[in-house]
């Protein structure tokens, strides 16, 4: 990638994280980063091509977020460990959670990858035993709730309820049964 292609992504990014989906207009990066309209898309044809590469990036920093987490001897505590990781990373990035969940209801191959490491978190627990379910059932209520949460976090229904005790409560009966 360009270093102009990179300037462009990374104030693109950093409007869509501090500010959300909605602020995100090609005027608005263009100003960011000091360029004119038709250098911009010279780089991104569209403003739709733009926001999918920006989407995608701010996957890929979730991804690697997630991704960073050290695994321990027991995949169970590491699995929970997962969930918290990413609520945790949600927390601190609403705008960006907003944007990517609304492309990966869209186009749901963008999240595939992030199921796809749940999965393999826990056929680690099955692998070790630690499961009360199958693998398949454990995957989807695992994600279930973790999806449910993430919800919870960027347009909570009711501002009087405590999220964090929600979200303990929550993890804590998911992996009671799992």
């Amino acid at each position: 990638m360009t270093e102009m292609k990179e300037r462009i992504l990374e104030a693109a990014h950093g409007i869509l994280s501090s500010e959300g989906p909605a602020a995100l207009t090609t005027r608005r990066v263009c100003d960011a980063v000091g360029v004119t309209m038709p250098t911009l898309y010279h780089y991104f044809p569209s403003r739709d091509e733009l926001a999918k590469a920006v989407y995608g990036l701010a996957f890929q920093r979730f991804m690697t977020t997630k991704r960073s987490l050290k695994l321990t001897d027991d995949p169970l505590v590491d699995l929970r460990k997962s969930c918290e990781v990413v609520l945790d990373f949600v927390s601190k990035n609403k705008n960006a959670t907003v944007a990517v969940m609304a492309r990966g209801l869209e186009e749901p191959a963008m999240l595939a990858s992030g199921y796809e490491l749940l999965r393999d978190r826990v056929h680690r627990a099955a692998a070790a035993g630690g499961l009360r379910v199958a693998e398949p059932e454990a995957a989807a209520m695992t994600w279930s709730v973790v999806q449910g949460l993430i919800v919870f976090t960027i347009a909570p229904p009711d501002s009087a309820a405590n999220l964090g005790s929600v979200r303990k409560r929550l993890l804590d009966s998911l992996f009671a049964v799992l």
